[in-house]
């Protein structure tokens, strides 16, 4: 969900466009405070992917410096036949069945953090690898994005069947980044529809020119107004529909409707705790395993594994 789409539905169903009382800014200040605070339950906070990081030749790596609490859910390795999951486990663990581990070198079975360092280590290392073809890549928790990114200067142009965006008047180099969503359209119109579908930016190329991640489906649009926004790091429905319900009881809060703001900022936390409860992923964050240091590695794809309390 882009911050266009938060602006729309609070003000909607407020029934109030008037920005004077509830300023865009402020709405946006509302639905990032809601995301951060609740960044502290569990599988809310957003999933990141790292750049690829070389690991020749290191046991050791520090963490993004925007991962939250030391939290990793995956870890990817570049063995040969491509990448593949690696599963945690924790020191002692490992110490347990293999004296000489911290010295132990080859394509690595599992990943650990070292709490006294505070990094995260891998079990086996890789050695005189190279970063063209031994890489891991990490899925993280990190901190919400303030969604400040909310961009319709100019005009810009979409053409039937074509990823190619052409702008006039635009500033899109500084404005908007690959990864916000764009599409034709004005926020807070009555006389112009709001997007019904929005397009991923797959990159800017210039000021005046965006690349979609697909082609534009619908009628071609020749100087029209558009709307390009930040999306949102959550990107589980249910929870976006409660961020948007608690800044909806936030404005009303604010509006002396104390009572009826307050139950609506109460209601959405609790649909976000139950949402979450219904929400199950197969993995949990740092779920420890207890290895078979003799097995070699963990034999799982890309996506098929569970973590049952010790085994596979």
């Amino acid at each position: 969900m882009n911050i266009a789409e938060y602006l729309d539905q609070v003000y909607a169903n407020l029934a109030e466009a008037n920005t004077n009382r509830f300023p865009i800014e402020r709405i946006k200040t509302w639905v990032f405070e809601v995301e951060e605070e609740w960044s502290s339950l569990k599988d809310i906070q957003p999933v990141f992917k790292s750049k690829y990081v070389d690991v020749s030749n290191e046991r050791l790596y520090s963490f993004p410096s925007d991962c939250v609490d030391n939290k990793i859910d995956d870890i990817y390795y570049q063995f040969a036949t491509g990448f593949d999951r690696i599963p945690p486990t924790d020191i002692k663990t490992i110490e347990q069945g293999a004296f000489d581990w911290h010295i132990r070198t080859g394509d690595p079975s599992y990943w650990y953090v070292d709490f006294h360092q505070n990094k995260y280590g891998l079990f086996d290392y890789p050695i005189g690898k190279s970063a063209d073809n031994q890489m891991i890549q990490l899925h993280y928790r990190g901190i919400a994005n303030k969604l400040n990114r909310l961009y319709s200067t100019g005009t810009a142009t979409f053409t039937n069947a074509s990823a190619t965006v052409s702008g006039a008047g635009t500033a899109w180099a500084l404005g908007l980044q690959a990864g916000d969503e764009i599409a034709p359209g004005v926020l807070l119109s009555k006389t112009t529809d709001f997007p019904k579908k929005f397009y991923t930016i797959a990159s800017v190329d210039g000021d005046t020119q965006i690349t979609l991640t697909e082609v534009f489906a619908e009628t071609t649009q020749a100087g029209a107004s558009y709307i390009g926004a930040q999306v949102s790091d959550i990107t589980i429905t249910c929870i976006n529909k409660a961020v948007k319900n608690w800044v909806m009881g936030m404005c009303m809060f604010k509006d002396g409707k104390v009572g009826d703001g307050s139950t609506m900022m109460a209601n959405a936390k609790n649909e976000a705790i139950d949402a979450m409860s219904n929400y199950k992923r197969v993995a949990s964050f740092n779920e420890p395993m207890y290895p078979d240091l003799t097995a070699g590695r963990y034999p799982v794809s890309s996506h098929d594994y569970d973590f049952r309390g010790g085994g596979y």
